[in-house]
């Protein structure tokens, strides 16, 4: 909400929210929601997600900085 709504970035949004989407669809949940993976595989699934599209939304330095590895 915060990418849309405070930054006008549509696009970041939308691919976050596919991203998180096909997790979800592929089973990957933290127990609070009714699946049993960690926290850490979930953002490591989300980040799986969003694959070759980061590097077109000028979120290069994640990885860098030691998120989603």
């Amino acid at each position: 909400m915060m990418l849309r709504h405070s930054f006008a970035l549509n696009a970041e949004a939308d691919a976050i929210e596919r991203a998180v989407l096909a997790a979800l669809e592929s089973g990957v949940a933290t127990p609070d929601i009714g699946g049993s993976s960690s926290t850490s595989a979930v953002g490591d699934a989300i980040v799986a997600g969003l694959g070759s599209r980061v590097s077109g939304l000028g979120c290069e330095g994640v990885q860098s900085h030691g998120f989603g590895s």
